[in-house]
């Protein structure tokens, strides 16, 4: 789970000036120095990047760094960048027009996806078109991000109509999508719905309580977090209603962060039964933050399931415990077995 967070609109000058210790002044006035009398030109914006990855890595949390990642969409048969580090070589709005030599022009969005899921290396020579000119860089843009088709599902017996939504990454479009699918399977009268976290490894925490809002109503809490003062905050849901149906929910070692709390949440508020393997265990919170030349993230807190409940040491044990079997979808098929016969 985390929020995005911009530096620099947050403080005035007299603020920013205020938080600057004795030490971190005497930092910037070596390094002002340096720059000024090394014996050759510094890239001063590199060798600051550099100094504060170091600062960061110190830290010793494992989710806290420099980001270098590359988002995207697939926008009419087109994959246009939605945001990128400087220094990747990408803008935000550039339209990737070949990767490795191979045209991605005129090719249908599977076609582009099959063609992404192929790239091995952390670096790819792209062309992209930025609005009349056509360059060609390094980028990183690679196979970490791999774009799945999220298809609902309808699976149905002589006396039941079991609904079914798989979650990817959590954020604002996720929430329209689930919206939408769970009105339609809701219009086709299911009478108990599966929820597929499986593949889903967090996201944004707008997005979740939107998410979890559909299922439980305002008198519903969903979550607390705990910072650094130790006082803990409860998150409560603002949805209209508490869906009446029952809710399985599949999860494994991917399952993480915003969606452990999806899954919480509606373990413990809804009486949802979770199906699968224990979960990866994220019990902390980032901030995205993106300052003018980098974007990086921090852990900010520590959340706790809404009955209190810290998860971080072993993950989430499921109800029902189901190994995977990536031949035959063993889990699912124990989710619509216990939905038959409830």
């Amino acid at each position: 789970m985390y929020v995005i967070f911009s530096i620099g609109k947050e403080y005035s000058k007299k603020d920013f000036n205020s938080l600057l210790s004795i030490e971190v002044k005497e930092f910037m006035r070596n390094f002002a120095f340096l720059q000024q009398n090394f014996y050759k030109e510094i890239d001063k914006k590199h060798l600051l990047k550099v100094a504060f990855e170091a600062v960061l890595k110190e830290l010793n949390d494992p989710y806290t760094g420099i980001s270098n990642t590359v988002t995207y969409n697939i926008v009419d048969g087109k994959i246009i960048v939605e945001d990128a580090n400087e220094g990747d070589g990408l803008n935000s709005n550039d339209e990737i027009i070949e990767i490795n030599g191979v045209s991605l022009e005129e090719k249908s969005a599977d076609d582009i996806e099959e063609q992404l899921k192929k790239l091995s290396d952390e670096y790819n020579v792209c062309k992209v078109r930025r609005k009349n000119e056509v360059k060609t860089l390094i980028s990183s843009i690679g196979p970490d991000r791999d774009i799945p088709t999220l298809i609902p599902k309808i699976f149905a017996d002589s006396e039941n109509k079991m609904g079914y939504l798989p979650f990817y990454r959590v954020d604002n479009e996720l929430y329209i999508w689930v919206k939408e699918m769970l009105n339609k399977l809701e219009k086709e009268r299911i009478t108990s719905l599966i929820l597929d976290l499986r593949n889903c490894c967090g996201g944004e925490e707008i997005a979740q309580n939107d998410i979890l809002s559909l299922f439980l109503d305002k008198t519903h809490p969903l979550y607390q977090l705990e910072r650094r003062d130790g006082i803990k905050k409860t998150c409560f849901s603002n949805g209209k209603e508490t869906k009446k149906y029952p809710i399985v929910i599949l999860i494994g070692p991917k399952t993480a962060s915003a969606a452990e709390i999806i899954t919480t949440a509606l373990s413990e508020q809804y009486g949802a039964t979770i199906i699968g393997e224990n979960s990866f265990g994220k019990g902390w919170g980032q901030v995205n933050a993106k300052s003018l030349n980098y974007k990086f993230r921090f852990t900010v807190h520590k959340w706790y399931t809404s009955n209190g409940k810290w998860i971080g040491d072993e993950g989430i044990k499921p109800d029902k415990f189901v190994k995977n079997n990536f031949e035959k979808d063993n889990q699912l098929e124990a989710a619509i077995k216990y939905l038959s016969k409830t």
